[in-house]
């Protein structure tokens, strides 16, 4: 413990400055994102509201959302009351039993008067199946929203706003790591009265801390300003408890991978290329080899061996193993169970790496001799592979043409990156 209050009063004094920065400009940027956020699930719960109302008076209008929001605010200027789908829930039936006369009176209308038919038809269906959707039935794309049957998910838009907690993480992961390589301070690291392991696990464990603090100050930001918001009455908080441990639990887990990664690294270029490979996992992979062939004018089939294996681990716990980058972004819990399972395997490999890396290679992108070679395979092949669908499909060039542009491409990167893997950085 005395060793940990060490290494922690060396890291504050040393980072401090820029975590208090960093934090200043993430905390701002969220409370105008949490804004951004109550205008749009505003809109998004005005229009089917004020449509229905607009479609029972004959009016077509396709208003762009802020008509919609203005005209909700204006019927409702101080809060949206909770009560409020018993006023448009009889609007819905309404509009329900005029659907239903329009189609038995279909045969009635004369053949001038059938556009007019088709396009009221039409309307009404799209109004009521909207309606619908957002407030009698859980449609998974509102879902998504953290909106259910018309009330909104509280524990779900704080899950949601979790990207200003991952950000501050990964900058505090790279100082922590990489950035320590540009400068005499790792060479001082290499003095404490304690195994690298130890600074490995000591830097998890602060923070682990800082950064759980730093989302609790973020998670408050947001409650505060959605009980205060003009939505405040519609506001579920059923899964408020569960949803905070699990927005915790992802940024944990985020930062541990920033952490693990960063011990391979041997300066913050080498920290991005391996930020790169280990978020992005296999689905790196498998993307290059698309890219390849589809340069090659072989482009994968939707009935592809390797997209069929795709959709299989899909929504398992598997599946943040294959895209854990993705997974970090999913509110669903077997993603969390992956996630979990990512996390453990990555924190091992940091722990080995932080116990096997070499001194003498600091300052080059990776410090481990065999790894550095995949990232090196990874670096030309992706960069090839995305220089190669710029080629096709930004600036048209034909594909011979572009076959013959790839091969001198090719030769060019991997020059460029056998140089750049055998240089010291910042040493």
């Amino acid at each position: 413990m005395k060793d940990f209050n060490r290494i922690s009063k060396i890291l504050l004094k040393r980072n401090g400055f820029w975590l208090g920065l960093l934090f200043l400009v993430i905390i701002i940027n969220s409370f105008f994102s949490v804004k951004t956020d109550i205008k749009t699930i505003t809109r998004q719960i005005g229009r089917p509201l004020i449509a229905l109302e607009q479609v029972l008076e004959d009016q077509i209008n396709y208003d762009f959302y802020e008509t919609y929001e203005e005209q909700l605010r204006k019927k409702y200027p101080d809060k949206l009351p909770a009560n409020i789908y018993e006023e448009y829930d009889a609007y819905y039936e309404q509009a329900i039993e005029a659907y239903k006369k329009i189609n038995a009176d279909r045969d009635k209308y004369k053949q001038g008067e059938k556009i007019w038919l088709e396009e009221r038809i039409r309307e009404l269906e799209d109004r009521i199946g909207v309606y619908e959707g957002l407030f009698r039935e859980n449609d998974f794309r509102n879902e998504e929203l953290g909106i259910v049957k018309g009330k909104i998910s509280l524990g779900k838009r704080i899950e949601n706003s979790i990207t200003g907690a991952m950000i501050f993480s990964a900058v505090l992961g790279i100082l922590f790591t990489s950035m320590e390589h540009l400068t005499p301070y790792y060479d001082f690291t290499r003095m404490f009265p304690w195994s690298s392991s130890k600074t490995y696990l000591y830097k998890l464990g602060l923070g682990i801390i800082i950064t759980s603090l730093v989302n609790l100050v973020f998670i408050a930001m947001t409650a505060f300003m959605w009980n205060t918001s003009y939505l405040s009455e519609l506001l579920l908080n059923t899964d408020l408890v569960s949803s905070i441990f699990h927005s915790l639990a992802r940024n944990a887990m985020f930062y541990t991978a920033i952490v693990a990664l960063g011990t391979v690294a041997g300066n913050i270029f080498g920290h991005i290329g391996m930020l790169i490979i280990g978020l992005l996992g296999p689905f790196l992979l498998k993307s290059d080899y698309a890219m390849m062939r589809d340069i090659l004018g072989l482009s994968l089939s939707s009935s592809a061996p390797i997209l069929k294996f795709v959709e299989s681990i899909r929504h398992t716990i598997f599946y943040p193993l294959y895209s854990p980058m993705e997974s970090f972004f999913s509110n669903e819990r077997l993603m969390t169970i992956g996630l979990v399972l990512y996390t453990i395997i990555i924190f091992g490999l940091g722990l080995y790496w932080s116990k096997t890396a070499k001194a003498e290679r600091t300052g080059m992108l990776v410090l481990k001799k065999g790894l550095s070679n995949y990232a090196f395979f990874l670096a030309v092949v992706t960069t090839l592979g995305f220089v190669g669908q710029m080629n096709l499909y930004v600036f048209e060039i034909s594909r011979p043409v572009s076959l013959i542009i790839h091969l001198i491409l090719g030769y060019v990167i991997y020059r460029f990156y056998k140089i750049l893997f055998n240089i010291k950085i910042g040493v």
